[in-house]
């Protein structure tokens, strides 16, 4: 008795031959078609990979972290120092600016004296208490 597969496989033979040159025939054309790769090829894909796999995906995220970044921009911005005078600043305006520096020197200046720290108390060990186990036998 023969299988299905058998069946299907005998009914099929004599289209083979055909099926074959076919094959020949796109496998042909196929390596004539194909255009050598370029040595350069990856670098120049590079940036395509790279926008295609982490910023496309994921370009909510990269808004977020770009506006954040803005806001520190222009908190850091904002807080600059600005205590320091233009040269060509008149002559009392110059003096009641470093008689403000001096008195914040003053302020902040470090007044702690250098006490030698009292030597660590060292811990000594309390005796254990030794439990011992019992068994009943």
């Amino acid at each position: 008795m023969k299988t299905p597969r058998e069946v299907l496989l005998n009914r099929h033979r004599a289209i083979e031959p055909k099926l074959d040159e076919i094959r020949r025939s796109v496998c042909a054309s196929g390596r004539r078609a194909a255009p050598r790769p370029s040595v350069w090829a990856p670098l120049f894909a590079l940036p395509a990979l790279l926008w295609r796999e982490l910023i496309f995906p994921s370009r909510r995220m990269w808004a977020a972290l770009s506006a954040a970044w803005m806001v520190l921009i222009v908190l850091n911005v904002a807080q600059r120092d600005k205590s320091t005078l233009p040269v060509g600043a008149p002559a009392p305006v110059m003096l009641s600016f470093q008689e403000q520096q001096r008195i914040m020197r003053e302020l902040f200046a470090d007044r702690t004296t250098s006490v030698e720290a009292e030597p660590a108390h060292r811990m000594v060990p309390r005796p254990r208490t030794e439990v011992m186990n019992t068994f009943i036998l």
